[in-house]
């Protein structure tokens, strides 16, 4: 199925065959569950996506970040 988002380019919505079929950038929903993912790589045999959520309020979260090390 195809349609246009607001703002957006066109999207298509298909039935994921192979892994083959994961591309980067790509937004996923597990059929199940109905979660929604974003592909961050593939690699053959498995593929990596990660859940995201919109960020609204800066208060509500916390940062935790690497520092570089200056020894």
């Amino acid at each position: 199925m195809e349609r246009r988002n607001k703002g957006m380019n066109k999207v298509k919505t298909f039935s994921a065959k192979k892994l083959s079929d994961f591309q980067t950038g790509d937004y996923i929903r597990n059929k199940t569950t109905n979660n929604t993912y974003m592909v961050l790589g593939n690699y053959g045999n498995f593929a990596v996506a990660v859940r995201e959520v919109a960020v609204m309020n800066p208060s509500e979260w916390e940062i935790t970040r690497q520092i570089e090390n200056k020894d």
